[in-house]
């Protein structure tokens, strides 16, 4: 009987166990649903495809989209990007908005992510930087000018939360970027390089960063504007090395990275056998920017430039060997420097292998003896390390004496003028000079000289006659 009950108790805790389980798990499973349900709502987005670049583990977390910040970056450990499946190509304009809760250094949104040393994007930081930074071939660079900083009372409130928005215009190939309601840059141009790649995220030197929103969204087609108008010239341009593009601003774009510089050829040669003026005129961000002579690559080419160190000087590239081929002029004050953009004309004389450069409408250098050689080729452009659009480069021939190339001739040596024989007789003053006579004083002195000239040669004849009679009279006698 007691092992009959003790059956019967055995069996019955095993049913009330089992039944605990099932309803343990029945109330798990929907909490953990639940759970990944939230975890996927605390980042709002319309992209799907999300992926990492470079091996960085990302993924949704409560807080939002973030990485493990730990594997697949050695080299650069302080960068990261997500990507997610929407291209852009550059023919649509569209809106692509991120948010995002920060506590480091900086964070934004990508507009082309294809890899963590291959990319676009558009960056906030704890500077108070509103920037563009790229990385391509040549290292990290920028490719457009900053943005209206933060100003001091939110860098000091940088860490939280942030809203970054990226209208771009199809059109017009320009961007508008609005950082947490405030527009902080306008007509930002995209490079092309930009096209054809993926939108994304991306954060720098951060404890942690959560993406809590990254929406897309398409404006539609746009006629594309030509911006050919926006530079005065009459000439064409190619760029040899870097990239520039006509743009809202002018002609341009930026330059940086390992080898920071941008080199334009034009289709106007010389040879320093003709004088002219080149003129160019363009607003600058950055170190340097001005004219280019003999232009072929980024490794031959020479240059008049102003920069940020206020030298207005002359560089000479050959074979990638830097040099200058006349003394700097002198600096710009801080006042002339502090603009954003100048004007510079060059005006060469080919007679005197002479030229002279201008700043902003002021002679600061006069060239002698320049050797055509140093000219000779490509007139171009040239900037460095800086975003610079030209408004203005005109080259205009002018009519000037041809200077022939002659072999130096010796100086004759110098010969004494005889010296006068002294004299008792004090000096005298030269003779005025006489007035002109007038055409009866001239007559009457023409028919004066004929008489006097009558007499002489009657008495010739007189005195001929003379001597022969003479003559004949003794040989009469004989």
């Amino acid at each position: 009987m007691k092992h009959s009950i003790n059956r019967h108790f055995r069996t019955a805790l095993l049913i009330i166990l089992a039944v605990a389980a099932v309803t343990a798990w029945a109330a798990v499973s929907p909490g953990a649903k639940c759970a990944a349900a939230e975890a996927s709502t605390s980042f709002e987005t319309n992209l799907e495809g999300w992926i990492a670049v470079d091996g960085s583990q990302w993924s949704v977390t409560e807080n939002g989209l973030t990485s493990d910040m730990k594997s697949g970056i050695e080299d650069e450990p302080l960068k990261y990007l997500a990507r997610s499946g929407q291209k852009i190509d550059g023919t649509k304009s569209f809106k692509y908005e991120v948010e995002f809760i920060i506590d480091g250094y900086g964070a934004g949104l990508s507009i082309f992510t294809g890899s963590r040393t291959n990319f676009f994007a558009v960056e906030i930081n704890k500077e108070g930087h509103v920037y563009f930074p790229t990385v391509g071939a040549n290292g990290w660079s920028t490719y457009a000018g900053y943005g209206t900083p933060l100003s001091a009372d939110e860098i000091a409130a940088f860490a939280g939360k942030h809203n970054v928005l990226l209208e771009y215009d199809a059109g017009n190939k320009t961007a508008k970027v609005t950082v947490d309601g405030e527009v902080r840059s306008e007509d930002v141009t995209i490079p092309s390089k930009a096209f054809g790649g993926s939108l994304g995220v991306y954060f720098e030197g951060c404890d942690s960063c959560f993406f809590t929103k990254a929406l897309y969204t398409e404006l539609g087609d746009a006629e594309p504007v030509d911006h050919k108008s926006n530079i005065e010239t009459n000439m064409e341009f190619e760029c040899t090395y870097g990239e520039i593009d006509y743009t809202v601003k002018g002609l341009g774009g930026s330059a940086g990275g390992a080898n920071p510089k941008c080199l334009v050829k034009s289709n106007i040669e010389i040879d320093g056998s003709k004088s002219f003026k080149y003129e160019v005129a363009y607003t600058c961000k950055g170190y340097g920017a001005g004219m280019g002579f003999g232009v072929v690559d980024e490794k031959n080419y020479r240059a008049v430039e102003v920069n940020t160190e206020r030298h207005i000087y002359f560089p000479l590239m050959i074979d990638g060997n830097w040099s200058t081929f006349y003394a700097n002029a002198p600096d710009l004050t801080e006042e002339e420097a502090a603009v954003d953009g100048h004007t510079i004309t060059f005006v060469y004389d080919a007679s005197d292998w002479f030229a002279e450069v201008y700043v902003d409408g002021v002679i600061r250098q006069e060239i002698y003896d320049l050797d055509p050689e140093v000219i000779s080729g490509s007139l171009g452009l040239f900037f460095e390390d800086a975003t610079v659009y030209y408004t203005k480069a005109v080259y205009t021939e002018l009519e000037t004496a041809t200077k022939a190339p002659a072999e130096p001739t010796e100086a004759a040596a110098p010969t004494d003028a005889p010296t006068p024989a002294p004299t008792s007789v004090p000096a005298t003053q030269a003779p005025e000079k006489t007035p002109a006579q007038s055409q009866a004083d001239k007559k009457s002195s023409r028919s004066d000289t004929g008489k006097i000239l009558l007499i002489i040669g009657a008495s010739a004849i007189a005195a001929v006659a003379v001597v022969v009679t003479a003559v004949l009279v003794k040989r009469k006698n004989k």
